[in-house]
């Protein structure tokens, strides 16, 4: 699923932190194939590795990885990026994005959230772009501690990069998703969720598999 130009790739994990330390892929044409007949002179080969627990590019980018389970249900696994916020305020990012880690049924996240603390029930509103399902969007929360979650995808199918929103206005917090920063789009309606004192607001990510980690690129990311 992993395409850096063209139409067609083959992914392949590699792993150099165990032994033999190589990952290794191989073709035998059945006719052999001589690549300058049509004038190619060069073949180019891309290389990506892990995304970092978190870093900061001078350029503003933020890249990040994330493992676990899900942030769903009534318990979630993920990493979080945050500040406290007391009040009314808003979480803006753009999300480049999103590797869609094996075995996660196309559900790997990442995006904004405004959550009451960092227990794994905690209350939350977390405006999520999908790696590959939920149309690429869903406006999630968990509106009471250890409850189910709920959500409301995208209607239609968007692709990254995009914009996604999460702001607080009182108990009432709202998801939004945007193709240019500009004109939003509110998925579902504000929703009450009631969070005392400081509360943590920032980014998250998840692959939506315990043991495989997902990796993800944000930039323009701004608090109010």
């Amino acid at each position: 699923t992993i395409v850096h130009g063209g139409k067609q790739s083959m992914p392949l994990t590699y792993d150099n932190s165990a032994s033999p330390f190589i990952s290794e892929a191989e073709l035998a044409f059945a006719t052999a194939q001589n690549w300058t007949a049509n004038g190619a002179d060069s073949l180019t080969l891309y290389v990506r590795g892990q995304a970092t627990a978190f870093a900061q590019a001078a350029s503003g980018s933020i890249i990040m990885n994330g493992q676990g389970a899900d942030i769903w249900g009534t318990s979630d696994q993920f990493r979080y990026a945050y500040k406290t916020l007391t009040g009314n305020g808003t979480i803006v990012a753009r999300v480049h994005s999103v590797y869609n880690t094996p075995g996660n049924d196309g559900w790997s996240k990442a995006g904004v959230m405004i959550r009451q603390n960092a227990e794994p029930g905690s209350t939350h509103a977390f405006m999520a772009m999908i790696s590959s399902s939920g149309n690429g969007a869903s406006f999630q929360r968990r509106l009471t501690a250890a409850g189910d979650s709920t959500n409301n995808d995208a209607a239609a199918a968007v692709t990254k990069p995009y914009w996604v929103k999460v702001e607080r206005v009182g108990d009432k917090f709202s998801g939004y998703i945007s193709p240019d920063g500009v004109t939003w789009t509110q998925l579902g309606e504000a929703q009450t969720i009631v969070m005392t004192g400081p509360v943590l607001i920032g980014l998250a990510v998840t692959s939506h598999n315990a043991t495989v980690a997902t990796g993800v690129e944000d930039s323009d990311v701004k608090m109010t």
